[in-house]
């Protein structure tokens, strides 16, 4: 997006070179990708806003692209040498990390979704709609801290209460992370865990909890240190 409106860029993607989405869980969306603008097309420039979706339209990254758009000497072209522009964006909470964030008190007996809330309505910003109805669980005390980012903050409420966070769009969720749970039984004997089946295709799991015929009586869910 520039002073005239939103320039759509999909005809500029070099082919070949790397267009990356990166999530991580309670971090800051990443996109690159590398364009090559037709003549007459303006070049993006840093701030610009950018949004990536697919053929139907479904949203997939929004942001800001976070520097200038790096020219990379690519070879000679017909009318000289030729440079692609490496382009490097950080999501919504660019913007937002740029503001301080106010000193306040604590909030105390609360959801990690109304947490969330009184974060946004004590920053006052403006233009955020949020979407925390599924983040239940409840929160002793979390208090945001003046010295940290506002992603740097949410991300702490976040990872306190088991959820994951994400802002795009203008829209601030945060959701649960996701259990699987396996049944295994070794009662015949011929258990083998090469051959089970897994249902969500999942690289690294962060929180494993194996049961057995002996059990802890209580899961720890708050640490203090």
């Amino acid at each position: 997006y520039d002073g005239n409106g939103a320039v759509d860029y999909t005809s500029s993607l070099v082919a070949g070179r790397p267009f990356r989405i990166l999530r991580r869980l309670n971090q800051p969306v990443t996109c690159e990708c590398t364009l090559l603008p037709a003549p007459g097309l303006a070049a993006p420039v840093r701030n610009a806003r950018i949004a990536v979706a697919d053929d139907q339209g479904l949203l997939l990254f929004t942001g800001y692209i976070a520097t200038e758009p790096a020219p990379e000497l690519a070879g000679q072209g017909t009318t000289g040498p030729v440079y692609p522009l490496f382009v490097s964006a950080l999501g919504d909470e660019m913007l937002l990390d740029r503001q301080p964030v106010p000193q306040t008190g604590p909030v105390v007996g609360a959801t990690a979704g109304s947490a969330a809330q009184v974060m946004l309505a004590r920053s006052e910003i403006l233009g955020i709609t949020a979407a925390l109805s599924l983040a239940t669980m409840g929160v002793s005390e979390f208090q945001a801290a003046s010295s940290r980012s506002w992603s740097e903050n949410v991300a702490a409420l976040a990872t306190a209460s088991r959820n994951a966070y994400l802002l795009q769009n203008g829209t601030l969720s945060l959701n649960p992370v996701a259990t699987v749970t396996h049944a295994l039984s070794e009662s015949d004997g011929t258990l083998s865990p090469t051959n089970l089946q897994i249902a969500t295709a999942k690289a690294l799991a962060n929180d494993v909890t194996v049961c057995g015929q002996e059990e802890p009586a209580t899961y720890v869910t708050e640490f203090f240190q």
